[in-house]
């Protein structure tokens, strides 16, 4: 290469200079600027996400929801104090409903369903379930229906029929078959 004049070699030295450069650019760097372009993306989306997650808190609405917060305790405090510790209680629910039944002249029978067991509903109450086979006159039986709201439980009609009394030659005499259930809030 000695011969070569030195413009010529020049050429040649730029000339291999550059193409080492090009093999260098596409070989190692653009892979890596792909890499970390994809990476930054990545990074961008998942930044963005957890923008998008986190609570646009202040501090105004942080005191709001604290004083209605205290309220609902306020509240939950004074409804406490109105529900009876024994409601819910298979035994004293029984006895309610007999009571009920023999003050409004009509027969009641009760079977259990679950064998008494409460069942929960979720985190804020369970539920007894039981059967109920009613009979005696129209407006004793819409009496008592009327005086379930006075005792001391919640009670819920799931289901039930009304038909007359088979063989009966009274037309106002009624049968009623129905399950009916009881709730038990949590107090804690």
């Amino acid at each position: 290469m000695k011969d070569l004049p030195l413009g010529f070699r020049l050429a040649i030295y730029g000339i291999v200079i550059f193409i080492i450069i090009i093999v260098y650019y596409f070989a190692f760097y653009s892979p890596k600027v792909k890499i970390i372009k994809q990476k930054q993306g990545q990074y961008n989306q998942v930044f963005n996400e957890i923008i998008n997650l986190s609570p646009k808190v202040t501090d105004d609405k942080y005191s709001v929801a604290l004083e209605e917060l205290e309220i609902a305790r306020s509240l939950w405090e004074k409804l406490k104090n109105y529900l009876s510790d024994e409601m819910g209680n298979p035994n004293i629910l029984y006895d309610e409903l007999i009571n009920l039944s023999e003050s409004m002249g009509v027969k009641l029978n009760i079977y259990e369903t679950g064998r008494r067991s409460i069942m929960k509903v979720d985190n804020f109450q369970s539920k007894i379930t039981f059967d109920v086979l009613l009979d005696g006159e129209f407006m004793n039986i819409v009496l008592f229906l009327y005086s379930l709201n006075n005792l001391q439980n919640i009670i819920n009609a799931e289901e039930f029929t009304i038909s007359p009394i088979k063989g009966s030659v009274d037309k106002t005499s009624l049968v009623l078959k129905g399950t009916f259930s009881a709730f038990k809030f949590s107090m804690e």
